[in-house]
């Protein structure tokens, strides 16, 4: 249980520091950066653990079972709460109107936001799993 509370407090952290879907696709559109399709991130984050999940429930004792959908949920809220705080460090760093600097600014949430769908993805995949 101690397992699933990190994984909701590492995901409730990347979700105060990463932009949401929506922020991210304005992100994307206003800087014209590569398109990075947030519904095929969400799709395969939940395809991930859907996979893992039918290979091994019946095969693993229930308890054994949640955890390991725990851990692979926590894994990705890691992956993607590192990426905020290091997002979140690059927009609140010294102010700049160079261009590159706003740029490479924006990549960074982009790829923050990518990462927070794909942790939001995993996290209620698991929970379905789960019950």
């Amino acid at each position: 249980m101690r397992a699933f509370q990190n994984n909701v407090d590492q995901l409730n952290a990347t979700v105060r520091l990463a932009p949401s879907k929506s922020e991210t696709l304005r992100l994307i559109e206003t800087f014209d950066i590569e398109p990075l399709d947030l519904d095929e991130i969400e799709d395969q984050s939940k395809r991930f653990v859907g996979f893992f999940a039918m290979t091994f429930a019946e095969t693993m004792p229930e308890q054994e079972f949640h955890q390991f959908l725990e851990d692979i949920a926590n894994a990705i809220s890691k992956a993607a709460m590192k990426a905020a705080e290091r997002s979140h460090r690059e927009m609140t760093a010294v102010p700049s109107d160079d261009p590159a600097v706003s740029f490479q600014r924006a990549v960074a949430a982009v790829l923050a936001g990518g990462l927070r769908v794909a942790a939001e993805a995993a996290s209620a995949t698991s929970q379905v799993w789960r019950r």
